[in-house]
């Protein structure tokens, strides 16, 4: 389901990808907070919070706990090239390698390879400064 409606998208997912820019994500996280989410959650935003200088997993362990279970989608990736249908390659990344595997193999497709990793901040890095 693809949505602007993060309540009833929420309600809806088993679970939810958020491609946010990395300035709102501590917002929308708070949303998901409040909506009581139990469920995966992968930001796929990239860069360092302005106000904070944290990267998007040390917002999300702030706002969400550190229970939550969360990870992060990133690549050398261009969206125009997956729009296209290009070949594209990322790295979902959690410090849980079960949850990483997991969602890794989801989202996997014969032209977007998902690899998985539990360095988040060598994924998030990776991403920012691309």
């Amino acid at each position: 389901m693809v949505t602007g409606n993060l309540s009833s998208a929420l309600d809806e997912c088993d679970a939810a990808l958020i491609a946010t820019p990395t300035s709102e994500l501590r917002e929308v996280l708070g949303r998901v907070r409040s909506s009581r989410l139990e469920r995966p959650l992968i930001w796929a935003c990239k860069g360092f919070e302005q106000a904070s200088g944290k990267l998007p997993h040390q917002v999300a362990a702030e706002v969400l706990g550190a229970r939550t279970a969360c990870g992060a989608l990133s690549g050398p990736s261009f969206a125009l090239e997956v729009a296209q249908g290009l070949p594209t390659a990322l790295t979902l990344a959690a410090g849980d390698a079960a949850f990483a595997k997991r969602f890794a193999r989801e989202l996997h497709q014969p032209m977007l390879r998902v690899y998985f990793s539990t360095d988040l901040a060598g994924v998030e890095i990776s991403g920012a400064v691309k």
